[in-house]
């Protein structure tokens, strides 16, 4: 026959156990949340770091395209070279590459690629990618392709197979 005393330990015991258990379930849901809610919050920032770089790379490649526009119905021929654009947009002739023969590649082929950014852009949550300028025969437009997409149409609209590289 068990004491009380006996009977007291016994669940004295079982119940430290029953907390010990408890607590470590605790700590592990709680590592799991923390692991998800650092996980979401890396996604979030990425997906935001991509969207401010697509947006920017759009911005870019409209930018280009109305300067050739504006240079276009100003002079009344196509230009042969990119324009001279203000800051933050200066520097585009280190990041574009210009398709010197466009204007006569315009005859055979519609639309074609008047410039391209030099190298991809690189995302990290969609492809990677790279804005084209291209000319229909009347208007300059910008359009954003995704490396592949690029790769595959390069030759098409004008560019050498790899421009950059």
């Amino acid at each position: 026959m068990e004491t009380p005393v006996t009977m007291q330990h016994d669940l004295n015991r079982r119940a430290r156990l029953r907390v010990m258990l408890l607590r470590r379930r605790r700590f592990w849901r709680s590592v799991l949340y923390f692991s998800i809610g650092t996980a979401l919050m890396v996604v979030l920032v990425l997906a935001n770091r991509d969207a401010q770089q697509f947006r920017e790379l759009t911005r870019e490649g409209q930018v280009v395209a109305e300067a050739l526009q504006r240079e276009a119905d100003t002079r009344g021929t196509l230009p042969l070279l990119l324009p001279t654009l203000p800051p933050p947009h200066d520097n585009i002739h280190e990041r574009y590459v210009f398709n010197l023969y466009y204007a006569t590649q315009i005859h055979w082929t519609q639309p074609v690629g008047v410039c391209c950014s030099r190298y991809p852009w690189h995302f990290f949550l969609r492809s990677d990618g790279r804005s084209v300028i291209l000319y229909d025969g009347k208007h300059f437009s910008s359009k954003l392709m995704n490396e592949r997409e690029f790769q595959q149409t390069a030759e098409k609209l004008g560019f050498s197979p790899s421009p950059g590289t």
